[in-house]
């Protein structure tokens, strides 16, 4: 979904011309209109044409873009902002269809501009499907960039895994937050909080590292994904046992996808782990000055 309500605002004569429902069991509070289309007119007084803001207002979130001669608003849930280029074709499309009417029309004319309903609808599958076709594409190539790593032709050797253990729990935990569990240095729980209603823990065991670790995220977090990790993390897919990636680099690509996720609304909110809950992000010191 990309709303659930679009509002379009005649700019020079400061009135609400269009109100369309786009999810049918959104209900609108005819006294909260006028205070919340008041606050979407002032918030564009310095507003750039042809730019764009989020609001929230009384809890609920709008996307709203200043165009030339109208304001299109779209309310939503949280998790669905919808594109800035949705917003552009719905202008285009309006001005295209009402133009002249737009320039010399009386209040009884406004029932005029309802018609553009069908048009908002006509065109919502084209949004739709690109948001699911971006999903779709997911693991198919690297979505952020790859770190310098190591070559082991032949594995690492026994005196050298410490070290290199210690070196890929640094990394992670120099970054998020993470527990030792049964105080191994390569099995990890580690948090990860993509919005505050979306936190997850994520447990991996890298203990045989360089191959591929061993990654485990709750079953109604990987329901919502809908695939499983090999397939939604390039690195993760294309794991190259000789010159592995780093253990944080599939982390860092695992918060990628599910921002994705989240932005195109596929996660449901979670419970939010305390901050007391949480370890506190100390990198470990280097293992060379361990040494000493």
């Amino acid at each position: 979904m990309l709303g659930q309500t679009i509002f379009i605002i005649d700019k020079e004569k400061n009135i609400l011309i269009f109100l369309g429902l786009l999810d049918e069991n959104v209900e609108i509070k005819q006294e909260e209109l006028s205070n919340v289309l008041g606050e979407i007119v002032s918030k564009t007084i310095n507003l750039r044409v042809n730019s764009f803001l989020e609001v929230q207002i009384n809890e609920k979130n709008y996307f709203l873009g200043n165009f030339d001669k109208i304001i299109i608003v779209i309310q939503h849930l949280k998790e669905e902002s919808p594109p800035e280029d949705f917003l552009f074709e719905l202008n285009q499309k309006f001005l295209t269809e009402y133009y002249n009417i737009l320039e010399n029309y009386t209040e009884s004319d406004i029932n005029k501009f309802k018609s553009f309903l069908g048009t908002v609808k006509s065109i919502l599958p084209k949004y739709i499907n690109r948001q699911l076709k971006d999903l779709a594409d997911i693991g198919s190539e690297p979505i952020i960039g790859a770190m310098k790593r190591d070559d082991y032709p032949a594995g690492i050797s026994d005196h050298k895994k410490d070290e290199v253990f210690w070196n890929e729990a640094r990394m992670i935990k120099e970054k998020y937050p993470a527990n030792f569990l049964e105080g191994m240095i390569f099995n990890l729980e580690i948090y990860l909080s993509i919005s505050s209603t979306q936190n997850y823990k994520v447990f991996v065991d890298f203990s045989n590292y360089p191959e591929k670790p061993i990654i485990n995220i709750n079953g109604e977090l990987n329901r919502e994904l809908g695939k499983n990790l090999e397939e939604l993390l390039y690195f993760y897919k294309n794991w190259n046992i000789k010159k592995p990636p780093h253990i944080i680099e599939i982390i860092d690509e695992l918060v990628v996808v599910l921002k994705k996720f989240k932005e195109q609304g596929k996660l449901k909110k979670t419970s939010e782990i305390p901050k007391n809950a949480l370890p506190d992000l100390i990198p470990l010191p280097n293992v060379n000055n361990l040494k000493k």
